[in-house]
C-alpha cells in the first residue's frame, strides 16, 4: 500500500515529505482497519 501511495502522491506533485507523512498516517494499523471497513461498506452498499 505505502509504495503505491507514495508513487501516486509524487506523480500528483505532492512534495516527498508530505507524501511520506500521508503514507505514514494511513499505514497505521488503526487507520488501515478503518479504511478497510469503509471500503468494505462501500462495496457492500453497491
Amino acid at each position: 500500500m505505502g509504495c503505491h501511495m507514495s508513487t501516486v502522491s509524487r506523480e500528483l506533485g505532492i512534495p516527498f515529505k508530505t507524501a511520506e507523512d500521508i503514507v505514514a498516517r494511513l499505514s497505521t494499523q488503526e487507520n488501515r482497519s478503518i479504511l478497510h471497513n469503509n471500503c468494505k461498506e462501500a462495496v457492500d452498499f453497491k
